[in-house]
């Protein structure tokens, strides 16, 4: 499965919002596995309701939770 690097949701983001005026990754994390580093670490990007940003974190592989999840890549 390829999934979407950190730039591309990123940039996914942005479009989103532009087209929608609402936020991707409300009640999920995307973890961008594309942009994997070689520790095995992946970057995740998510709406902070409190905040009211978005957040790019690193899950590494004991990060496991149901609120995780993978955005497939659309050629």
């Amino acid at each position: 499965l390829k999934t979407e690097t950190l730039p591309e949701r990123l940039i996914h983001e942005a479009k989103f919002f532009a087209e929608t005026g609402e936020h991707l990754d409300v009640d999920n994390i995307t973890l961008c596995a594309g942009s994997r580093d070689s520790d095995g670490v992946v970057p995740s990007v998510s709406w902070s309701v409190v905040g009211r940003r978005v957040g790019v974190d690193w899950c590494g592989p004991r990060n496991a939770d149901d609120v995780l999840r993978a955005r497939a890549v659309v050629s």
